[in-house]
């Protein structure tokens, strides 16, 4: 689609692209929503650099637009560290603005430990950043429309403009980073995959933007990605399952065997994010009877309290 947004010369390396109506997005991983309302615009999720932040200002000014405000659906540092560079009232969700405005309490959350900057040893991070006002999923916010997408973080959002586009963060992920990550990031494995459901049920006639991934301009599209997404899930309580009942083993262990099944190189950071999902389906088994922990050779480990079929 063609805009007088499509290019800025005040920003050449970063542009709106028109999406319907007065919706627009500015591309990246994550891409940001931006809405313009008359001379005012809204932005949801910035993105990461202080870089980014300083570039999408300027590039709203050079439209003639007053920033009127910023949403952050979640507290992960890709989504939230370029408003530190921004001057603009901002809205997060009811606990995840705690985490934001905390790195200790977000890296608690995250990783399940603080980690110092000497040793952060996540892929992304972000300095304690100031949020306006809390909210509650659900709340009408400016514009926009917000509906709650728990599962990827503890009270992640999702927000839907005038024109019927609806961004949905984290809650869904394109092919490309599945493939890459193999292990997608969720604290809570059922909560994630009512999250997923939802955006099927209720967003199906929406476009629907996905912080990481493709643009889904219809409900085909739509169906593909959401199966893609709950392929996946299942498919890794299933290798969880099956692992585990064919050895005990520790999160760590689990963990890596799982990312080198899936060909995904077990970095320090990548076992550290995966194992925060593997938690999250190893609970999920354990509540519904299939698991239990024992120590064994000093340390955790989960196995098979049953054996049959998931």
């Amino acid at each position: 689609m063609t805009s007088y947004f499509s290019s800025s010369l005040a920003c050449p390396h970063m542009e709106l692209r028109h999406i319907r109506g007065n919706t627009y997005i500015i591309p990246g991983s994550p891409t940001t929503l931006v809405y313009i309302n008359g001379s005012n615009a809204w932005v949801v999720d910035p993105g990461l650099e202080d870089s980014r932040g300083l570039a999408l200002c300027n590039l709203l000014k050079s439209k003639g637009l007053a920033l009127k405000g910023v949403i952050l659906t979640h507290s992960h540092a890709d989504h939230i560290g370029a408003l530190s560079s921004i001057r603009a009232f901002s809205y997060a969700p009811e606990v995840e603005a705690c985490l934001i405005k905390s790195r200790i309490l977000r890296h608690l959350i995250t990783y399940g430990y603080y980690q110092p900057k000497s040793h952060h040893i996540g892929l992304f991070d972000a300095p304690d950043i100031k949020v306006d006002k809390a909210f509650k999923p659900g709340e009408c916010i400016g514009p926009f429309k917000t509906f709650p997408l728990i599962g990827h973080s503890v009270n992640q959002c999702g927000v839907e403009t005038p024109d019927r586009v609806a961004y949905v963060a984290d809650a869904l992920f394109g092919d490309q980073l599945i493939e890459k990550v193999g292990i997608p990031f969720y604290l809570d494995y059922s909560k994630a995959i009512e999250s997923i459901e939802f955006i099927e049920q209720n967003l199906i006639e929406d476009i629907v933007i996905v912080s990481h991934g493709p643009i889904l301009w219809d409900k085909q599209r739509i169906h593909k990605i959401v199966e893609l997404n709950l392929s996946r899930l299942s498919m890794l309580k299933d290798l969880v399952y099956k692992s585990l009942s064919e050895k005990p083993l520790s999160v760590e262990e689990l963990t890596i065997k799982l990312l080198k099944l899936l060909h995904v190189d077990p970095t320090p950071s990548n076992v550290v994010l995966s194992s925060q999902t593997v938690k999250s389906i190893i609970i999920e088994l354990a509540d519904q009877g299939y698991l239990k922990p024992e120590v064994i050779e000093e340390k955790i480990t989960w196995h098979s309290k049953i054996t049959k079929s998931l």
